[in-house]
């Protein structure tokens, strides 16, 4: 647990110590497909591997380049998702990551730092509309409380690494706020999922089992940023 409290304790600093400066909140909707984190059923051999569904909640703090709209927001999110297994119980997974995102202006680049706000509302899309790139790394706990599943493979956590590329549009509510949709596909490295191994010392094989294989996956996130200029003067 000492990587939740770590990752609780970078969240409250990142929050708290950047309010004199520009800050964000993330929100997001998620779609996980990831062998990892399929399910096999015992008597078939099918692999039922329906997306994760969940929802993302992010903090981050900004920065940028002093000669180019290239801009910096480094995040600390966590991400709740769900999957229901054959036997009405779920797989959740816990995902709590640190993401190293960067905005670039496409169409703006030699401008300055002030776009958009309410008062240059001009010209929306090419002040705000960027390209977005997002290096990560999550640690990802998965759990679940089905009776079907062999006790141990219920719990499993692991590292992974992460790459995504999106795209999104800042608007400008007023000086102090603006709101930026966005969407965003992440790249999941290969990881481990709840099982690793299979149990050696099972009498009668479970109804259905997680995947073993470390395989790769690919996260989709549709999501809103709300963000606040607390250094506007």
């Amino acid at each position: 647990m000492r990587v939740i409290s770590t990752w609780t304790t970078i969240s409250f600093l990142l929050f708290f110590g950047t309010l004199d400066a520009q800050t964000g909140i993330r929100f997001g909707v998620d779609q996980i497909q990831a062998k990892p984190i399929s399910v096999l059923v015992t008597e078939t051999q099918e692999v039922i591997d329906a997306p994760h569904n969940g929802f993302s909640l992010g903090l981050d703090y900004w920065f940028r380049l002093t000669e180019k709209r290239i801009e910096f927001f480094p995040e600390v999110n966590f991400t709740y998702s769900i999957f229901d297994l054959p036997d009405g119980q779920s797989l959740d997974g816990q995902w709590y990551s640190l993401f190293f995102n960067t905005h670039i202006y496409v169409f703006d680049l030699a401008s300055d730092c002030n776009c958009p706000t309410f008062s240059k509302q001009s010209n929306l899309l090419p002040r705000g509309f960027f390209v977005s790139l997002s290096p990560g790394v999550t640690y990802g706990i998965f759990s679940s409380d089905s009776d079907q599943i062999s006790a141990f493979e219920r719990d499993h956590s692991d590292w992974i690494i992460s790459i995504a590329g999106g795209l999104g549009l800042d608007i400008g509510i007023s000086d102090l706020i603006t709101i930026t949709p966005f969407a965003q596909a992440r790249y999941l490295l290969p990881f481990e999922g709840p099982l690793g191994q299979q149990p050696q010392n099972d009498q009668v094989p479970p109804a259905f089992q997680l995947q073993t294989q470390k395989d790769s996956g690919i996260r989709f996130r549709g999501g809103l940023r709300l963000g606040f200029r607390f250094d506007y003067r």
